[in-house]
Order: C-alpha cells, then sequence, then structure tokens
C-alpha cells in the first residue's frame, strides 16, 4: 500500500510518502487493542521526518508531497494508533 501518511504522536506529526504501509504494525495485542509498534520501521519511515506541532501543518504539508506524487493507493492517511507514545519511545520499542 502506498500513500502519505501522517504519524500523530505525542510529541507531534511526522508526515511522509510510503509503500509500505502495513510493515508499521506489529501484532495486534487483544488485551490492549492496538498493535504493538514495530521500532525499527518507525525509525526508517519516519526517523528523518520534521516534526510538526499541529495537525493542521502536517496536513498542509501533506498536500505538497501530493501534488508530487501521481497517484497512491491511500491518499493522505492519518495514523493515530501510536498517539500516546513520543517518538523516541517508539523508536526504542
Amino acid at each position: 500500500m502506498s500513500g502519505i501518511y501522517i504519524l500523530e504522536t505525542a510529541d507531534g506529526y511526522r508526515v511522509t510518502y510510503s509503500e509500505d504501509y502495513y510493515s508499521l504494525f506489529g501484532m495486534f495485542d487483544d488485551n490492549t487493542g492496538k498493535y504493538d509498534p514495530i521500532a525499527k520501521e518507525f525509525k526508517e519511515t519516519f526517523g528523518y521526518c520534521f516534526p510538526f506541532t499541529t495537525d493542521t501543518a502536517a496536513i498542509q504539508f501533506a498536500q505538497k508531497i501530493s501534488k508530487s506524487i501521481s497517484e497512491t493507493d491511500d491518499g493522505i492517511m492519518f495514523i493515530k494508533d501510536y498517539k500516546e507514545y513520543t517518538f523516541e519511545e517508539l523508536c526504542n520499542g
């Protein structure tokens, strides 16, 4: 799946284009009702992204990226599954 993804974390929003959306999600934990984050994938996918402080700024940047990409499967999509973590916590497992 390809798309422009906005990762929402406790410390901001990071935006990137990716063709490997499903690699960000590990096993689903029935006890928490959430997916386990895969630290390596978050580092590789969002590690060099600028952290925006508002969703509006992140969406505006995602729209700029979308103008340079002819087609995606998902368009612009928020990933809100990890918003209780900081980005550093996601990257450290």
